[in-house]
């Protein structure tokens, strides 16, 4: 499947010096543009720009696991990835292989969740997205923070950030972690099709700036999201899409989701509101009773962070 441009128009609010223009074709542009730590990775989103249609790997075993709505693919257990219900469940976690099999689940303790929305992965620190706000009422949104030795030992307590947005509340299901500015990255779900992007620094989170809105129009709901481990690929999915930017090296995050993306393949889902980058491609992951897992991969994918899935090693 060839990529498809998409409309979208972006507004940066933070204009950033260096940035470098790229063609409009939707395609990631030639990699000798860009930095060596980022041209792998660019070639990567090319060819998932191009990958064949979505493959089902299985389907979600878990019976509790009905409404998944975060997902990270791990790094220390190649081949499993997190998962977690949104609003209404207790502070759980789940661990499942890449054909949906389960392999534990944890309970988180110093967190009461309110809408767990996303998860994001970083330097072996998982980030749990609190961040769901349906009536657009919390004067503050959390991030939870857990590290992945303590899910794995069956003792996962969280640390929590709290997080006020500069123009009032919103609802959001995107939460990403910027390896190269080292920043949480909220992108918000918004009726208009209108999302803001705000970050936050990590060595002092807090309050959010708004960096970019993202216009994708009303049929392209932002439902989750994920940064690759060298910060190189940025993608977004909708109801409908999974939407990837190269980003070039030492490139602030606005300046990357100011060009075209691509829109990759993607599998029709009820109600999809998960996604995690893979070593080899992407995952998606639908709420529902014992959903499909769907991997988009294409050969000769870079080492994002992630490991292919679909086997679990033994534990």
């Amino acid at each position: 499947m060839g990529p498809v441009r998409t409309a979208l128009t972006v507004s940066l609010v933070v204009v950033a010096t260096g940035c470098a223009g790229g063609d409009d074709s939707g395609r990631p542009s030639d990699p000798q543009t860009l930095g060596p730590a980022s041209t792998t990775t660019l070639a990567f989103a090319a060819a998932l720009c191009d990958a064949p249609p979505p493959e089902q790997r299985g389907t979600v075993e878990p019976d509790g696991l009905v409404e998944l709505s975060g997902l990270a693919a791990s790094r220390r257990h190649p081949g499993e990835l997190y998962a977690h219900n949104d609003s209404g469940d207790v502070a759980r976690l789940f661990v499942i292989d890449g054909t949906g099999r389960a392999v534990d689940e944890v309970t988180v303790a110093g967190v009461t969740p309110f809408d767990w929305e996303d998860l994001a992965l970083h330097d072996d620190v998982l980030y749990v997205g609190d961040i769901g706000d349906n009536a657009r009422a919390r004067s503050e949104i959390v991030v939870a923070r857990v590290a992945e030795a303590d899910i794995r030992a069956r003792d996962a307590t969280a640390t929590t950030i709290p997080l006020s947005y500069p123009d009032g509340p919103h609802d959001a299901e995107a939460l990403m972690v910027d390896p190269v500015a080292e920043q949480l990255v909220v992108v918000t779900k918004e009726p208009a099709g209108t999302s803001g992007v705000y970050v936050t620094p990590l060595a002092d989170p807090g309050a959010l700036e708004l960096v970019a809105t993202l216009d994708l129009g009303v049929a392209e709901l932002v439902t989750a999201g994920d940064i690759s481990s060298d910060g190189a690929l940025l993608a977004l999915r909708t109801y409908g899409a999974v939407l990837l930017w190269e980003r070039r090296a030492g490139e602030p995050i606005a300046d990357a989701l100011a060009r075209d993306p691509c829109r990759a393949p993607s599998a029709r889902e009820p109600q999809g509101e998960a996604l995690a980058l893979t070593a080899d491609g992407y995952m998606t992951i639908s709420e529902g009773e014992h959903p499909p897992v769907w991997a988009v991969t294409t050969a000769g994918g870079p080492t994002t962070g992630a490991s292919a899935p679909g086997t679990s090693p033994g534990r």
